[in-house]
């Protein structure tokens, strides 16, 4: 987990190869793009960020993030790692 006085966050962040990889969960059917996930992106150097929601469909959000569905993550239906 990783957080700003101001208020940013993400809920994790996964270190393989030195990238980093983040991770925010949502409980939405169609997730948006925040200034949060920009910040927190930028701050810590994410090769990547995927907010995570219940929906089984993904789309880009902004140029390094991706929203997915958790069965696609699962499935393997993208290549995290």
């Amino acid at each position: 987990f990783y957080s700003t006085h101001q208020g940013a966050e993400c809920d994790l962040v996964i270190v393989k190869n030195n990238e980093k990889i983040g991770f925010e969960f949502k409980y939405t059917d169609h997730p948006k793009l925040t200034k949060s996930m920009r910040q927190t992106s930028h701050d810590l150097g994410l090769k990547h960020q995927y907010v995570v929601y219940p929906i089984n469909k993904i789309f880009a959000l902004d140029k390094n993030i991706t929203a997915v569905g958790l069965e696609d993550i699962f499935n393997r239906k993208i290549n995290i790692f």
